[in-house]
């Protein structure tokens, strides 16, 4: 197979990953503007009355084109929320322009294989594969057309009818361009009624006195989500409030004289199927499936260093009693069968395989939650498969990846929210009898942006998901999932969380030991370095001269083009080049948020790159409190557990998942191995000798953004019946 040699200036494992199956991902324009808009914010280019760099990204997230004519600013996101957005842009955009290796990196590989490299190898593997997906030849002419990011219309839904998509600001009509507008800056402020109002006013409610189906498309095309309409709606189907609106308008009434009585009509939710009940994530609940999402059939570059594939060969060792059913793009079944070569017989029988037509990505928890119908495990999956949270943007892959099982039997039930699975967490309440939802607050936003209120979002989840409770949690990494994880211990409910400061002293003193043993440093030197880190602890008189010390001795390394050069870099290796440049990444991470956590509020108020990186820190750190001090207040016992999650640099311990008897632990290994020994002992100190940890190595998956709950999602009962 060839390969390329390229020169790299990158921040992380870049080679490693492939930039179309990141988990979580700013588009390359945000990125790059930022990065553009903090060079002109340098000394080179001054300012008067210059804006700090937070609130210059923040316009430009809210700033970003949806179709010709919207913008996000229309979702009506609230400002605190753009600000942890705009936080975690200045963090990677920090990291893309200051953590740079330069050098010449050897990709192991040149393409992804969709052919054996022994072919001999694979003439016993047998796997059950189901039959692909068939659509009519509309639906398929439909999906080719559809444009992919953000939807130009507000009230996109897929899968029910052909829902327009074309964007509205293109239409030839004036009028419908103007009410398409009206609605996207009307919803999340005024609301869906009478949002949907003020649209058959402007499109004149004449023609909406006797409304039939021609006049909801026209609404449709216009942007209002008319399948909500329905819960508003006493007759349920949402034409009769439409026809009422339009007879009192062309009675004489304007809507400013309706909207305070359209803003009181009642919301009664309607669960999409009333018999779906989300399967608790706390250890409580009996799991015979998992459902995973391979982005292709062998490990990359066959590293198998914890990507998609490796976790799953991980998991068919590791629960000999549980099935797996597996997503993947048929041009890869070949490669995968021989990358499960090695395992048993019995054990590959235990997996079912369903084949997609398109990209699949890695991360089966964001595309719908698991659950069960009458004791059949079933999948309830959001209105559109999406991604980011400065508005949703349509997935194409992910969202027709259910057209496979669904023709094998498995019930899918599609509801009207709009949601990432892995913002969302079900556990039971023992003490309490109760199910609760624990939902991030992104997904809260998302549906406000279709029109519902904030009350009205909880109540529908707390519907749609058959739990007791909801209670929405800020935004801290990103996802929840990497925040906090959830375990019945002895009847109660307990919360592992991430104690951030731990972890990122087990990685600085990893590094001063790379160091050392480089012979970048002395004995003498490295010793007195650890001293030092121990005597600091808290005390920002003392941090000080230790991180002024090692940055020091850190980027005296940097050369004339001002990047880490690839033979400095080597030495972190604990196995390859590009898991050393990862492991790096961490170390320079780690020193970062150890400078954050180093400076009063006053002293990082100073304007620069790092500055705001450092304000960055210091806000995430106090949002990790207020989670952790929300769960306290529900009575929930929090376990703060080593381990960091910050993007594509983590090395979380708490993105696992629990199942009886178990927990399926993510760990990175190798340099770190001590930060996983401390996350370990922390978590079997709290949950007890009765759950047995199964360590599942998840670092390629890690350089991703995700780990191990991210990638599976278990089922109650077979989600494909024999």
């Amino acid at each position: 197979m060839a390969t390329n040699r390229f020169a790299v200036r990158q921040t992380r494992c870049a080679t490693s990953i492939e930039p179309r199956l990141r988990r979580r991902v700013w588009l390359p324009s945000l990125l790059l503007a930022a990065v553009s808009l903090l060079w002109s914010m340098s000394p080179l280019f001054p300012r008067q009355n210059q804006a700090s760099i937070e609130e210059q990204i923040a316009q430009n997230i809210v700033r970003q084109p949806i179709g010709a004519a919207q913008t996000v600013g229309e979702l009506g996101l609230p400002d605190s929320f753009v600000r942890r957005v705009a936080d975690r842009i200045v963090r990677s955009s920090y990291q893309a322009q200051y953590h740079l290796v330069s050098g010449e990196v050897v990709p192991p590989e040149d393409g992804v294989p969709t052919t054996a490299l022994n072919p001999k190898s694979i003439e016993a593997v047998t796997l059950r594969v189901c039959d692909p997906a068939t659509v009519s030849e509309e639906l398929k002419a439909y999906r080719e057309r559809m444009p992919l990011g953000r939807p130009f219309v507000r009230g996109f839904r897929l899968g029910r009818g052909l829902w327009p998509y074309d964007d509205p600001a293109a239409h030839p009509v004036e009028a419908r361009r103007e009410t398409a507008l009206l609605v996207a800056r009307s919803l999340p402020v005024r609301g869906l009624v009478v949002t949907t109002a003020l649209a058959i006013e402007s499109l004149g409610p004449h023609d909406y006195i006797r409304a039939r189906t021609p006049q909801l498309t026209r609404l449709q095309e216009v942007g209002i989500p008319i399948d909500l309409l329905e819960f508003f709606d006493r007759h349920g189907s949402g034409l009769a409030l439409v026809r009422d609106i339009a007879q009192r308008i062309v009675a004489g009434s304007s809507v400013e004289d309706l909207e305070s009585e359209l803003s009181a009509i009642a919301f009664e939710f309607r669960a999409s199927d009333r018999r779906f009940a989300a399967v608790s994530e706390a250890g409580d609940a009996p799991v015979q499936d998992i459902r995973v999402q391979l982005t292709r059939g062998d490990s990359w570059g066959k590293l198998d260093d914890g990507g998609s594939v490796e976790i799953t060969r991980q998991i068919l060792t590791a629960l000999p009693d549980t099935r797996v059913t597996a997503h993947i793009e048929g041009k890869y079944i070949e490669v995968l069968r021989e990358s499960l070569a090695g395992l048993t017989p019995a054990q590959r029988a235990r997996m079912t395989v369903v084949p997609a037509t398109t990209v699949v990505s890695q991360w089966a928890q964001d595309n719908g939650k698991a659950g069960s119908v009458d004791g059949k495990s079933a999948t309830l999956v959001p209105r559109y498969a999406n991604r980011r949270e400065d508005g949703s943007e349509f997935i194409e892959g992910e969202a027709y990846l259910f057209d496979a099982l669904v023709a094998a039997g498995h019930r899918v039930v599609q509801s009207p929210l709009l949601f990432q699975g892995g913002d969302v967490l079900i556990a039971s309440r023992p003490s309490l009898g109760q199910r609760w939802a624990f939902i991030g607050e992104a997904e809260i936003y998302r549906n406000v942006s279709l029109g519902l209120s904030y009350p009205q979002v909880l109540e529908a989840f707390r519907i749609e998901l058959g739990v007791d409770r909801c209670v929405v949690l800020p935004s801290v990494s990103f996802h929840i999932d990497y925040d906090v994880s959830f375990r019945v211990v002895d009847g109660a409910l307990v919360a592992l969380v991430n104690d951030r400061d731990t972890a990122v002293d087990h990685i600085i003193r990893a590094g001063i030991a790379v160091l050392e043993r480089a012979a970048f440093l002395t004995p003498t030197v490295a010793q007195e370095l650890r001293s030092s880190l121990d005597a600091a602890g808290e005390d920002v008189a003392k941090r000080k001269p230790f991180f002024h010390r090692l940055s020091e001795l850190v980027y005296a390394r940097v050369d004339s083009s001002g990047a880490f050069p690839t033979a400095f870099v080597r030495h972190f290796s604990d196995r390859d080049l590009h898991r050393a440049i990862g492991n790096f990444a961490r170390f320079l991470t780690a020193i970062d948020i150890y400078i954050g956590d180093s400076f009063s509020a006053r002293e990082s108020a100073r304007t620069g790159h790092q500055f705001a990186l450092l304000r960055s820190y210091r806000r995430q750190k106090e949002l990790a409190g207020e989670l952790q001090a929300l769960l306290v207040s529900h009575g929930i016992r929090v376990v703060a557990v080593p381990s960091l999650s910050d993007g594509e640099r983590s090395v979380t311990a708490i993105n696992g998942v629990h199942l009886p008897g178990l927990y399926l632990r993510p760990v990175y290994g190798g340099l770190f191995e001590s930060l996983d020994q401390a996350a370990k002992a922390t978590i079997v100190s709290a949950l007890g000798d009765k759950v047995r940890i199964v360590d599942i190595q998840c670092a390629e998956s890690q350089r991703r953004n995700g780990a191990v709950h991210c990638s599976i999602a278990p089922y109650p009962a077979p989600i494909v019946e024999n």
